[in-house]
């Protein structure tokens, strides 16, 4: 017999896309109730898109599932996530210094008003009339040449679902290029990209919840 229920049916307003979404009732691990809770987060997004240079949609889809606990992708390998977080300071304080807005260090999580499982970690708040939030990268040279037309629409699409939860109209990304210089983009909320991705969101959450593997091409 299934552990499965029915629980909630969710409408995108924007789309009119309707998923019906299942909770496990007698079944699954504490690592995989926790990973129900967690939601999608911003990292995920471009993941879930079919746009990460190094994560799919379905090893997402298992870490949900509790069957990866965590993924490792090539910048793990080389030590390169530790670096961000070691250097993020570094590169807020530069932004700050650079454009004169003041801001500060914070640790929270929001949520989507309308999408619980829809969530966004806060690290850094610009106290700017212009911007209000600001992430902060480090780039590669082998990532590098991405770059060159801005942001990547991988990178986009996780600021996008940034800007969904938070509701925020404009995020600041200061990026640390190759170790040597800072550049910043500031990035618009494009409620056009928002529709697509809050539709291809409600539909792996859904995945998610039934624990059904995402059919191909999703």
């Amino acid at each position: 017999m299934s552990n499965l229920k029915q629980d909630k049916t969710w409408t995108s307003a924007p789309t009119g896309l309707t998923v019906t979404l299942a909770r496990r009732q007698n079944g699954g691990t504490a690592a995989n109730e926790s990973h129900f809770e967690r939601g999608i987060f911003s990292s995920e997004a471009a993941a879930i898109m079919g746009l990460d240079p190094t994560r799919s949609m379905l090893d997402i889809w298992h870490e949900k599932q509790g069957l990866l606990t965590q993924i490792q992708t090539p910048s793990d390998l080389h030590g390169q996530s530790s670096w961000q977080s070691l250097l993020s300071p570094l590169v807020a304080t530069v932004y700050a210094k650079r454009t004169g807005n003041p801001i500060k260090q914070v640790s929270k999580t929001v949520r989507h008003p309308e999408f619980p499982w829809m969530g966004a970690a806060i690290r850094w708040e610009v106290q700017s009339p212009e911007v209000g939030l600001l992430q902060c990268l480090q780039v590669t040279s082998l990532d590098l040449p991405l770059w060159q037309g801005g942001a990547p629409e991988h990178v986009r699409f996780d600021l996008m679902h940034l800007l969904a939860v938070t509701g925020q109209r404009v995020v600041d990304l200061a990026v640390l290029e190759e170790g040597r210089s800072v550049r910043i983009h500031r990035i618009q909320r494009d409620d056009t990209l928002i529709e697509r991705l809050i539709e291809a969101e409600a539909r792996f959450w859904g995945y998610v919840e039934r624990g059904q593997v995402p059919a191909k091409g999703d």
